[in-house]
C-alpha cells in the first residue's frame, strides 16, 4: 500500500489503478473479499474514480465499502476485540479520508488562485503588448514620412518649421538607419554609425544625447536592432529567437534579449507569445 500512496501523490494514476485490480484479483483468489484490506482498496480506487471524474464508478466502490464494512462488522460482532478492531479501522479510514478531502480541497483552491493570477497577468501583458504595438506602427508611420520627406529634398527643399535643424538633421539620419538597416551587421558600431550619418563625430553625440534616451551611441544601435527585431517577430511568429537575433545584427540571443528588454520592457519570447495570443484572440 505504501506504493500505491506513493502512486497517487506522484500522480501516476493508471499505474496505481493497475495495482489496486491485481491486489483485488489477489484477495478474490485467496476468497478473502470480506477484509479490511479489499476496503482499502475500494476506497483508494474510489478516491482516484473521483480524481479522474469517474463519479459513477466512485459511487460504486463507495456502495460496495459500505457493504464489506456491513458485512465485517455482523462477522466481528461476537468478539469485542475483533469489533475493537473494526472501530479503529473506521476510524483510520475516517482520518484518512479527511486528510484526502482537506489535499484535494487545497489543491483545487491552488489552482483556482494560479488560474485567477494568471488571467490577471495575462490581461496586463495583452494592454501593454496593444500599446507598444501601436507604438511602434506610429513610429514606424513617422520614421516613413521623414524618409519620404529626405528622398523628396534632393528635389524640393523641405519645409520643416516645427523642427529645429539639428532635430531635423538627426530625424533624417534616424530614418535612414531604420530604413536602410545597417546595423544588421554584427561589426556596426560607434565608428560605423558616425561614417554612416556623414557628420562630426561631437555634433552627432550632441544630437543623439539631445533627441533619444540613448546611453550611447551603442545603445542607440542596439535599440533600432531591437525595434526590428519586434517586426520580424511579428512579421515571422515562429521563427527562433536566435535566428532573429542574427538577422537583427546580435552576435548572441543573450545580447537580444538584454537589449530587447532594455528597450520593449519584455524578453522576445514573452513579446511574440503575448503577440500571438492577441492575434488569435483578434481572429
Amino acid at each position: 500500500m505504501e506504493m500505491l500512496d506513493y502512486l497517487i501523490v506522484s500522480q501516476h494514476h493508471e499505474e496505481a489503478m493497475n495495482v489496486i485490480h491485481r491486489y483485488r484479483d489477489f484477495l478474490r483468489a485467496e476468497c478473502d473479499t470480506i477484509d479490511y484490506r479489499m476496503i482499502n482498496v475500494l476506497s483508494t480506487g474510489a478516491l482516484l474514480h473521483a480524481m479522474r471524474n469517474e463519479l459513477e464508478v466512485s459511487k460504486h466502490n463507495s456502495e460496495l465499502i459500505n457493504e464489506i464494512a456491513d458485512s465485517l462488522r455482523l462477522r466481528n460482532s461476537q468478539g469485542s476485540m475483533s469489533y475493537a478492531y473494526n472501530l479503529i479501522m473506521e476510524e483510520k479510514h475516517a482520518h484518512r479520508q479527511t486528510i484526502t478531502i482537506i489535499a484535494l480541497s487545497s489543491f483545487v483552491l491552488l489552482l483556482i488562485l494560479m488560474g485567477a493570477a494568471i488571467l490577471y497577468f495575462t490581461k496586463k501583458i495583452r494592454q501593454r503588448n496593444k500599446k507598444l504595438l501601436r507604438i511602434l506602427n506610429a513610429l514606424e508611420a513617422y520614421r516613413n514620412i521623414m524618409a519620404e520627406q529626405t528622398d523628396k529634398s534632393e528635389q524640393k527643399p523641405t519645409k520643416v518649421k516645427a523642427l529645429e535643424e539639428e532635430q531635423r538633421m538627426f530625424v533624417e539620419i534616424d530614418a535612414r538607419v531604420t530604413n536602410e538597416r545597417p546595423f544588421t551587421d554584427p561589426d556596426f558600431d560607434h565608428e560605423s554609425l558616425i561614417k554612416f550619418s556623414g557628420i562630426d563625430e561631437e555634433l552627432f553625440v550632441r544630437m543623439m544625447a539631445r533627441y533619444t534616451h540613448a546611453l550611447n551611441s551603442m545603445s542607440y544601435i542596439n535599440s533600432r536592432r531591437a525595434e526590428y527585431g519586434a517586426r520580424l517577430i511579428i512579421e515571422q511568429p515562429h521563427e527562433d529567437i536566435s535566428t532573429i537575433a542574427k538577422e537583427c545584427g546580435f552576435r548572441s540571443t543573450d545580447a537580444f534579449n538584454h537589449a530587447f528588454k532594455f528597450a520593449l520592457g519584455v524578453t522576445p519570447t514573452e513579446y511574440r507569445n503575448s503577440m500571438l495570443r492577441l492575434f488569435k484572440n483578434e481572429s
